[in-house]
C-alpha cells in the first residue's frame, strides 16, 4: 500500500470514530448492529482496516448518515 493509502483509512478511520460517538454507540452496539466483528470495526477505526464499500454503506446506515458523509474530503 502506498503512503497515501495509509492516509485515506486513517482518516476515514477517525471519521467512522467521531461519527459513532457522536451517535453515542459504543463499537461492540456498531458492531451489533451491522453484524460485524467488534475487532474488525476496531481495526477501521485505527486505520488498519481497508472496509469494503458494502461495509462502508452498512456503517453509514448504522450511523444514519449518508456513505459520503464518511468519505468526502478525506
Amino acid at each position: 500500500m502506498t503512503n497515501e493509502d495509509e492516509i485515506l483509512k486513517k482518516r476515514f478511520g477517525q471519521r467512522l470514530e467521531a461519527k459513532r460517538k457522536a451517535k453515542g454507540l459504543s463499537r461492540p452496539q456498531l458492531s451489533y448492529i451491522i453484524e460485524m466483528n467488534v475487532g474488525w470495526i476496531s481495526r477501521i477505526e485505527k486505520g488498519t482496516g481497508n472496509p469494503t464499500m458494502t461495509v462502508v454503506i452498512k456503517l453509514a446506515r448504522a450511523l444514519e448518515c449518508q456513505p459520503g458523509d464518511l468519505l468526502n474530503d478525506l
